[in-house]
């Protein structure tokens, strides 16, 4: 046997309507959704009557919906996709262990949202308003790396790569402090993707409380406004996923 844990929330939420919404859900999806409740927690999770040794990609399409769907009607902290006990002795003593990180975890998120930030890159509207804020890079050539060597050119052109670069970085730079400052008026909460590709200035996740949703949009409107050359995109509410690290015990 194989209990596949979903999702933790916090008893007191609209517990009817929670256990109206899962047992409907259930049986739209052909998964029996089962509550279990712990001091403040209850836990949701399906029994899987064969042991599981890991999810697989259908399973992965039913924690997604089965996430989102609770989401909606409350506060909920998800479980790392594929979490799993063998009984329910492992959820009770699961819960036990790290009762304290979860419920921390749950206020934490409690009446907020996660909502995801992309901003790309656009090359050649950038390069060209790069190119007009900052000059022609040649009027701006030191003395010594002119001449007509092939040595000479070489450097030349290094050195019109690296300032080039030198002010793309600058412009992004100031987009990014842009961002910060109309995210800020609203959450402290923003988490960046470091591991960019050439195509993303920014790949963020915000997290802010449901009521400063229209907030959120007008700043980046204001974004949009500021920097027409990029596309900027915000998708969401969604769980989360982002901002729940619990290294569970």
């Amino acid at each position: 046997m194989s209990l596949i844990i979903y999702a933790l929330i916090q008893n007191g939420q609209k517990n009817s309507s929670i256990k109206k919404c899962i047992d409907t859900f259930s049986e739209e999806i052909e998964i029996n959704l089962k509550i279990i409740n712990y001091k403040e927690l209850s836990a949701v999770f399906s029994v899987e009557v064969q042991k599981v040794e890991k999810a697989d990609k259908a399973d992965f399409i039913k924690y997604a919906e089965i996430i989102d769907k609770i989401s909606k009607t409350c506060t909920l902290l998800p479980m790392r996709y594929g979490s799993l006990v063998t009984s329910y002795d492992d959820l009770y003593a699961l819960l036990d262990k790290n009762y304290s990180a979860f419920l921390e975890s749950i206020h934490k998120i409690n009446g907020k949202e996660e909502y995801s930030v992309k901003v790309l890159f656009s090359s050649k509207n950038q390069d060209n308003i790069i190119n007009n804020n900052l000059g022609d890079v040649s009027l701006k050539v030191p003395n010594i790396l002119m001449g007509t060597s092939d040595s000479k050119q070489y450097l030349l052109e290094k050195y019109k790569k690296h300032t080039i670069e030198e002010r793309r970085n600058k412009y992004i730079e100031k987009l990014k402090l842009s961002f910060l400052d109309e995210v800020r008026k609203l959450t402290e909460c923003v988490e960046f993707n470091k591991t960019l590709t050439s195509a993303f200035i920014i790949d963020a996740v915000v997290l802010i409380e449901k009521y400063k949703k229209e907030k959120l949009l007008e700043g980046i409107d204001n974004l949009r406004k500021m920097y027409p050359e990029n596309n900027i995109i915000i998708t969401g509410p969604w769980p989360p996923y982002n901002f729940v690290n619990i290294n569970i015990q």
